[in-house]
């Protein structure tokens, strides 16, 4: 088709005014509007600036799974077109939103389809990773005469789960027909591992246990402080009420005074160790309340040892001091 008639032709017409459109919303900060004009543009002809800008405002509207499949497109597809600056923008863009997904690999021995969350997300087998937002998912492989697999797990960000979907053939049916229709892709290949369930729930980040750690530490270092300093007001009691006998012995009085102090310095260590644990872990449970859902795994367990040293800490304390 000679150069004019395909810039007269109306179906590019129609995706630059969808693109031009979006661009105006875009900047007059309406991106869930401009986003529909993006994708529109691509329904149409598929290219670097719809693609991209799409992209953009994915992220901005905190849909960064989808984000990052439109910048998966640009730099595979797209490849031999961008732009320096193009790639720049997508390395910042996927950098600032590769954290906040989790990954999903689903393995099948025959082509299938695979939707997740009632969506229908890619077509089996995968060529790449699916990325999806932290949390709870069900996944759903289907093929026109197969028994459908499901699944359901959670993942937090950062996370990662692999699923292996053996699905048989439904008995009375004749398997191999449909749009999901193809040759089977056979026995897996030696060298590649068979991926494992995805599991039931995720194991707690780092960052949370050292949380719960600080957590726990604070609370029994507080209650040792707390019982140190008791233990130090009663003698101090009893050196007072000594000193004020006639008959008092001056050697015990003194050796209570001692203990006393001693007590009181342990106990003031204590304090200021649970306090600094407290606020620490205080920090970054505000972090976690801003930044990931909750759907880590109970931390009991976790904060029990803490609570535990604690405990045979000050016992062991409390004997030397004794």
């Amino acid at each position: 088709m000679p150069a004019a008639a395909a810039e007269r032709d109306p179906r590019l017409e129609e995706a630059k005014r969808l693109f031009r459109e979006g661009n105006e919303l875009r900047r007059a900060g309406d991106c869930k509007a401009a986003l529909e004009r993006y994708l529109g543009s691509r329904a149409i002809l598929p290219s670097v600036p719809n693609t991209l800008n799409a992209g953009i405002c994915l992220a901005r509207l905190d849909r960064p799974d989808e984000a990052l499949e439109l910048y998966d497109e640009l730099l595979t597809r797209f490849a031999p077109e961008l732009t320096t600056d193009d790639r720049q923008a997508v390395a910042v863009e996927v950098s600032q939103l590769r954290w906040k997904v989790a990954t999903l690999e689903v393995w099948c021995p025959v082509p299938a389809q695979l939707v997740v969350d009632g969506q229908r997300r890619r077509e089996l087998p995968l060529t790449a990773p699916v990325r999806l937002l932290p949390g709870r998912h069900q996944v759903l492989v289907t093929r026109q005469g197969y028994r459908s697999f499901r699944s359901t797990f959670a993942l937090g960000p950062g996370q990662s789960a692999s699923i292996e979907a053996s699905i048989e053939p439904a008995p009375g049916t004749q398997p191999g027909t449909g749009p999901a229709a193809g040759p089977t892709t056979g026995p897996r290949p030696p060298d590649r591992p068979r991926p494992r369930r995805a599991p039931s729930g995720p194991r707690m980040s780092l960052p949370r246990q050292l949380a719960w750690a600080g957590l726990g530490l604070g609370l029994a270092a507080g209650a040792a402080g707390a019982a140190f300093y008791g233990i130090a007001a009663a003698r101090n009691a009893e050196f007072v009420a000594g000193r004020d006998d006639p008959a008092h012995d001056v050697a015990a009085l003194d050796a209570d005074r001692d203990q006393g102090r001693r007590y009181e310095a342990a106990a003031w260590v204590f304090l200021g160790t649970g306090a600094a644990s407290l606020g620490t872990a205080a920090a970054l449970f505000l972090g976690f309340e801003a930044e990931s859902p909750r759907h880590e795994r109970s931390p009991r367990p976790v904060a029990v040892l803490p609570l535990a040293a604690g405990g045979v800490l000050g016992l062991t304390l409390q004997g030397h001091l004794d």
